[in-house]
């Protein structure tokens, strides 16, 4: 599978700062192998680690004291985790060490833009800077763009973020008022969220999910829209409510897929455990078991039927397989995951029913020939708008 620039620049992030995975490894270690210009831009890295600016810079870093700055503040985490997290405060200050020290070829080679041209921003108003950077979004109107902050530890006060790739950890205070946030995640990108009680979210493009930074009532709820999923701690004094604007979802401790774009409408697709979902505002509530899928429509009502997990999480993997499915339906995934917007030629082509896959990190052009030798539509790009021409 070819990586994306963004994908790979993720991973030599987390092999410098010690926190990748071992498949995560063997994956970039091939493409260093196999690739010059990745190969380059690794060992620019590891020269500049060995710089006497590096060098002077790690050996006068506290890590204990980058950490208890924040760690203070916040619930004391088990012994383990809390040496996680001085070594991910030391990958920190890596990290942001090497953003500075003009290594980022990647993003250089497409963009030509200067290694400091991204700031983390942690506040102010407008949303433009985040418009194609994952966001956080706090209730005094501060934004923290979460792309460019990772191998960070983020101070929100009382509570703080962990970051490290495409995920982020929440440590929450024990004691406390409950605020709430929002992460939103744009077209192109996803994200991993784990939330204070433990509970993990990976948001899909185009979707966002509010929840409170701890959670204080005899609930938890979180608000997603889009496509989530979760894989929820189990705490039976403390049921999990998952909203969304067609349903909602009660559970004690489980996994299960959320797919709720289209407004009025949801999927709850139920991996482990068993969940309870309903209409808001109506009364009957429909349980699930394992391999099951609630289909909701506010309009019309909701139905159960099978799915097939590997079909349905392929997003996870950046994968959408697709069975005689409307081209319109095709085309809501290359908006969320390549920016563009389908133009049609003829409206009759909207309906038309496709067959075959969509993977996120190979070329574009791959799917578009593909489509035009099996439905024999032919493709034109201009300006993030895909022209559908029979």
């Amino acid at each position: 599978m070819k990586l994306s620039q963004e994908h790979i620049r993720r991973l030599l992030m987390e092999k410098i700062a010690g926190t990748i995975s071992e498949e995560d490894d063997q994956m970039i270690e091939a493409e260093i192998e196999l690739d010059p210009a990745v190969k380059a831009s690794w060992e620019a890295i590891c020269r500049t680690m060995k710089s006497e600016e590096a060098e002077d810079f790690l050996n006068n870093l506290d890590a204990d004291r980058s950490w208890d700055s924040v760690a203070a503040k916040i619930q004391a985490g088990t012994p383990g985790r809390s040496r996680l997290y001085k070594r991910i405060a030391v990958a920190a200050a890596v990290l942001l060490l090497l953003v500075s020290g003009l290594w980022l070829s990647l993003r250089l080679r497409s963009s030509g833009s200067s290694p400091l041209a991204k700031q983390t921003q942690l506040s102010g108003k407008s949303t433009d800077s985040l418009q194609h950077a994952v966001g956080l979004y706090m209730a005094d109107g501060r934004q923290i763009n979460l792309t460019d902050s990772a191998g960070r530890v983020i101070d929100l006060g009382d509570a703080a973020l962990n970051t490290s790739g495409n995920s982020m950890q929440l440590q929450a205070a024990k004691t406390g008022k409950q605020e709430w946030t929002t992460v939103s995640v744009p077209a192109k990108l996803d994200y991993r969220i784990v939330l204070a009680d433990g509970s993990e979210v990976w948001l899909n493009s185009s979707s966002s999910l509010r929840f409170p930074l701890r959670f204080t009532d005899s609930l938890r709820e979180v608000f997603v829209e889009g496509e989530a999923f979760f894989r929820i701690s189990k705490n039976a004094s403390q049921p999990f409510v998952v909203h969304s604007k067609a349903a909602d979802i009660r559970v004690l401790g489980t996994a299960f897929n959320v797919h709720a774009y289209h407004a009025g409408k949801a999927t709850i697709s139920l991996v482990e455990g068993s969940v309870k979902t309903r209409i808001p505002g109506a009364e009957k509530e429909t349980m699930l078991k394992p391999g099951l899928e609630a289909v909701i429509d506010t309009a019309t009502g909701s139905s159960v039927r099978s799915f097939k997990s590997a079909n349905t999480l392929s997003w996870m993997k950046g994968i959408y397989y697709f069975h005689d499915i409307p081209l319109y339906e095709i085309g809501e995934v290359l908006e969320r995951w390549f920016g563009l917007t389908l133009v049609y030629s003829d409206a009759s082509l909207r309906n038309l029913p496709v067959t075959g896959a969509i993977e996120k990190d190979q070329p574009l052009a791959d799917f578009l020939s593909s489509l035009q030798t099996t439905a024999g539509i032919k493709t034109e790009i201009r300006q993030n708008q895909l022209y559908l021409i029979r």
